[in-house]
């Protein structure tokens, strides 16, 4: 499914939260337990506790997410 991986005008902050829980349980099952360290090294400006906070309690952050999708989501194969 594609997702928008940005905040969109106009949105509510209920149909935001909504939106990015459902991005997150598409690319969760997805992630290994280096998740945390390796979005640190992309990101050093958040905490590793904002990061664990990301995937554990869906605290909003695009630009955390959009690294997650481009690193840990199985890319098609065109063949």
């Amino acid at each position: 499914m594609e997702h928008i991986l940005k905040k969109i005008q106009g949105e509510t902050l209920r149909e935001e939260k909504t939106r990015f829980k459902a991005a997150l349980n598409e690319v969760d099952p997805y992630m290994d337990h280096f998740y945390s360290r390796m979005t640190a090294r992309r990101f050093p400006n958040r905490e590793l506790s904002h990061i664990r906070n990301v995937r554990q309690r869906a605290i909003i952050d695009w630009d955390v997410l959009a690294f997650w999708f481009e690193e840990f989501l199985p890319q098609p194969v065109n063949a």
